[in-house]
């Protein structure tokens, strides 16, 4: 009940904030619409900022032989992994199921992160037979380590004001698959971050068995590409979201 009350005080708060501020920055141009729609806030006081991810943390590297050990990953497993606080909100439950919908053990899926709905999702993978598929790790101090293991980066979240986990996956080397916004039910910026067939995969069509057939088509292209993939979305995230340029745009705007 405190929750619902809160709600309406905290957007009175930040209404108040955002009309006495010289200068807002946001990530993404998905923030930017946002803040338009909810606050009715002028558009020419926004500025974006792209941010930065740490290419020294965040890089290719060989998988590490403890983790794969550990969690009992094959040669030839597809990884399909999501980073992510396990929560309803970042629709996990749906990725589940398009692992389900894919017919082949060899797609697996690696879910890094805790929170609060984790007990339910493992409940929903007990029952629906997927124990040995789905790879939960919890909370992870190393997580950089798992990027090193994917063969593909999937984040299913419909309300996303960046996506800070596909700069990791990119820097890293690892091509992405999201969705696109479309204004009103899914808010993502994932379009602004990944290229369409070069650097991922982008859909339009928010259904479990759209996704299931884009990660089998994704699966049956050659792995040679898909690092190729990986490649230029290193190259985009050196070149156009690393941190000193993000922290000289942000003094910029202060001095």
């Amino acid at each position: 009940m405190y929750k619902f009350l809160l709600i309406p005080i905290k957007f009175l708060i930040e209404k108040k904030v955002l009309n006495n501020v010289s200068q807002i920055i946001v990530f993404s141009e998905n923030v930017k619409k946002e803040l338009k729609k909810i606050y009715k806030k002028n558009v020419k006081d926004i500025k974006i900022v792209n941010p930065g991810v740490d290419a020294q943390k965040f890089k290719p590297r060989s998988p590490d032989k403890k983790i794969i050990k550990k969690f009992n990953i094959k040669k030839n497993d597809f990884i399909v992994l999501c980073v992510s606080r396990m929560t309803l909100s970042k629709n996990i439950i749906s990725l589940i199921r398009v692992i389900k919908k894919i017919n082949n053990k060899k797609v697996r899926l690696l879910l890094v992160g805790s929170g609060k709905d984790l007990a339910k999702f493992k409940k929903n993978v007990n029952r629906l037979g997927l124990k040995e598929r789905v790879i939960f790790t919890g909370y992870r101090k190393d997580v950089e380590k798992f990027y090193n293991l994917a063969d593909l980066f999937v984040l299913p979240s419909k309300k996303e004001g960046f996506g800070q986990v596909f700069l990791e996956a990119m820097s890293s080397g690892v091509p992405c698959l999201g969705y696109k916004s479309n204004n009103s039910d899914v808010m993502v910026a994932t379009e602004e971050i990944i290229q369409d067939n070069q650097t991922g995969f982008l859909l339009s069509d928010y259904s479990i068995d759209s996704m299931a057939n884009k990660v089998q088509w994704i699966y049956n292209q050659k792995r040679t590409q898909l690092k190729e993939m990986g490649k230029i979305a290193r190259k985009k995230c050196l070149q156009e979201y690393n941190w000193s340029d993000f922290c000289n745009k942000i003094l910029s705007f202060i001095q």
